[in-house]
């Protein structure tokens, strides 16, 4: 599927999490921020289903998470990882309520389900930013040509992008990284970006 315009279809490109399956003792922890080329840098998300409230919640604190030790599949380990994976089902959480008291039932229950059948959709996107009171722009990985879509008020505080993954069987599904966050003091982008958008 091609998404060339600012429609898509979010249930479509959201696949399923896969799981952690690394035993913690023996994981090769490998750094979360990759160097894509000189002096630009995107934040990896852990691919455990809350890849994208884990993404809102490092744009509202980057320290919290480059704190934390990060496995060769994704997966925070090691102290302060089980907080950050609290805060991001936390956030999931807000954003059902969010709906609840919106009296839009059936997008909460739908947000209440596991996997894919629970990712937020492009309709949830701003209830979202608004409640994290994080504005943000997303951005697809098989569109290049797609310009950001951007979600809140005020000025983007991070760029995310929806990319595939695949896990060590080859299995791909849908996932959310940091692509930039913008410095909100200076209005110009910080070295955590991809340098080619």
């Amino acid at each position: 599927m091609c998404y060339t315009d600012r429609t898509f279809d979010a249930q479509s490109w959201c696949g399923m999490a896969i799981e952690p399956d690394c035993d913690i003792s023996v994981a090769i922890v490998a750094p979360a921020i990759q160097v894509l080329s000189k002096g630009t840098m995107a934040r990896v998300m852990p691919p455990d289903g809350l890849c994208l409230y884990h993404a809102v919640r490092y744009a509202q604190n980057p320290r919290m998470y480059d704190s934390v030790a990060t496995a060769q599949n994704g997966m925070l380990i090691g102290a302060g990882s089980k907080e950050l994976y609290h805060a991001a089902a936390e956030l999931q959480r807000e954003l059902v309520a969010a709906c609840v008291s919106s009296g839009l039932h059936e997008r909460a229950n739908r947000l209440s389900k596991p996997g894919s059948e629970g990712y937020p959709e492009e309709e949830d996107f701003a209830m979202l930013a608004r409640i994290a009171s994080v504005p943000f722009e997303i951005i697809i990985d098989s569109a290049p040509n797609m310009q950001p879509i951007k979600y809140g008020d005020g000025s983007p505080r991070a760029r995310f992008i929806l990319k595939l993954i695949s896990d060590d069987a080859g299995h791909q599904s849908a996932h959310w990284d940091v692509d930039a966050l913008y410095d909100q003091s200076t209005k110009r982008r910080r070295i955590t970006g991809n340098g080619s958008r």
